[in-house]
């Protein structure tokens, strides 16, 4: 049976955690709020498949990743699969969460270091007032709704805490416009509607 799982921080870790399980890639905000807690759920109780220290492991990169906290190496999976780069990101994976004290080679830690540096370039230009039209609504439509995750986040971080929206561009996995709405204080989405 083929399962949907969403192109992202927890999909990545189903994924992970289920590699002969027949999967198709969504778009993050193609799940509703119950299929996300039943994903996180399953996530977790399949967490007995690793060892204790690999379950640790797993678990603190879990946590490093929901807070936006954590060192570069934590940071790269998010990244990776934000981008579609789903062999990348479980090849670092199993690096970092099967073997105790893994370091990358320095092949793979140049092309880690150069898609979290476009990534973060990217999102810091699109920082500025004048896309900001009416107040509160950021016009992002030339941009893929990739960038906006990481987006949102800087916003909370540097500019603003009020409700807001955000029209984007497409996504690699749907195409078209999308309006973005986020709570005050949010730094995750409440919806994503397509823009007819």
């Amino acid at each position: 049976m083929r399962r949907e799982i969403p192109l992202d921080v927890e999909g990545l870790i189903c994924r992970f955690l289920n590699p002969n399980c027949e999967i198709v890639w969504v778009t993050p905000w193609s799940l509703s709020e119950s299929q996300r807690r039943e994903l996180v759920t399953s996530n977790s109780e399949l967490l007995i498949l690793l060892t204790h220290s690999q379950q640790k492991r797993l678990k603190k990169l879990r946590s490093q990743l929901n807070s936006k906290a954590g060192n570069w190496k934590s940071k790269l999976p998010e990244v990776a699969i934000r981008h579609g780069k789903s062999q990348f990101a479980i090849a670092w994976m199993n690096g970092m969460i099967l073997r105790a004290n893994w370091k990358p080679t320095e092949k793979l830690e140049a092309r880690a270091r150069l898609l979290l540096s476009h990534d973060r370039t990217m999102v810091k230009r699109l920082i500025l007032k004048s896309r900001q039209w009416p107040k509160n609504i950021w016009q992002l439509h030339d941009v893929s709704a990739t960038y906006i995750p990481p987006f949102i986040f800087q916003l909370r971080r540097k500019i603003t805490s009020v409700e807001l929206q955000i029209i984007s561009g497409s996504h690699m996995l749907a195409e078209g416009t999308w309006r973005w709405i986020v709570a005050k204080d949010a730094i995750h989405p409440t919806s994503v509607q397509s823009v007819e």
